[in-house]
């Protein structure tokens, strides 16, 4: 006995009809709403292509009067040289410099992934380059009582092919760091040696120390640590970012041991 069914076929195409509406209507909402978040990204591309090009300019328009200064300081300085008031143009040029040297190092940050392709090579001697840290930092924190010292571990005279001038800003916003973040008393030691093979510097404090939590962090733009009252320090958090930045473009890595209250030890190779 065979059995059947009578199914009106218009109301199956209604249905059909009914089905293929709704899914239209469904992908027109689908492409509407991936055309707009299309549009969001495009704008928030283009707001930050305006941000870089408008932070490079300020930042231009920054290092230029200051360089003319430093070289007019220069100028007065050596003119001045046999005069008493040497030493207190040689202290605001430090500043000055100092000041540039932060510039700098916001530009580097602002230009992320292209450091690399703007690296100077030259041999360079990491001796006479720390001393130089040394000397600035030492005027620089000249009210905050602090020792910093250089164990060089290569051999005398050795040099080095890097771009001194990017490596000079490594070194001296680490031991920035080592001194800014610790308390009055803080030693520093800068030791320069060789690890597998390759050039490598540490920068050991007994400050304040990290805490773990913070570690892989420290290197992210504008990544600050909140410190106990008392203990604040002015900072945008870009130093580790572009020292982190610095060192990858010299092919090398960094790393981080550190205990609160102990202090730290930050490494970096240069290949």
């Amino acid at each position: 006995m065979l059995l059947g069914a009578n199914i009106p076929l218009s109301g199956f195409i209604k249905d059909e009809i009914l089905s293929t509406f709704a899914n239209g209507i469904l992908m027109l909402l689908v492409i509407g709403c991936v055309t707009v978040q299309l549009g969001v990204i495009r704008r928030k591309e283009k707001d930050l292509q305006m941000r870089d090009k408008a932070t490079n300019s300020i930042i231009h328009d920054l290092k230029s009067p200051i360089a003319t200064a430093i070289s007019l300081l220069g100028l007065v300085r050596h003119r001045h040289k046999d005069e008493p008031e040497a030493l207190a143009i040689a202290k605001d040029e430090t500043m000055m410099n100092h000041l540039l040297h932060e510039i700098e190092t916001l530009a580097d940050t602002a230009r992320e992934g292209q450091t690399g392709a703007m690296l100077n090579y030259k041999p360079t001697n990491l001796f006479s380059l720390a001393e130089t840290v040394k000397q600035e930092i030492d005027m620089v924190y000249q009210q905050k009582q602090h020792t910093v010292n250089i164990i060089n571990d290569l051999p005398d005279g050795k040099l080095v092919d890097v771009d001194a001038d990017k490596v000079e800003r490594i070194l001296r916003n680490l031991v920035e760091n080592a001194v800014k973040y610790a308390d009055s008393g803080v030693k520093v030691n800068i030791r320069i040696f060789e690890q597998e093979s390759k050039p490598a510097i540490s920068v050991v404090d007994n400050g304040w120390g990290i805490a773990p939590e913070h570690i892989k962090q420290i290197f992210k733009p504008y990544y600050r640590i909140e410190q106990p009252e008392g203990r604040y320090r002015k900072g945008l958090g870009m130093g580790l970012a572009n020292v982190q930045q610095l060192v990858k473009a010299h092919g090398g890595v960094i790393t981080v041991q550190s205990e609160i209250g102990k202090g730290s030890v930050l490494t970096f190779t240069l290949s």
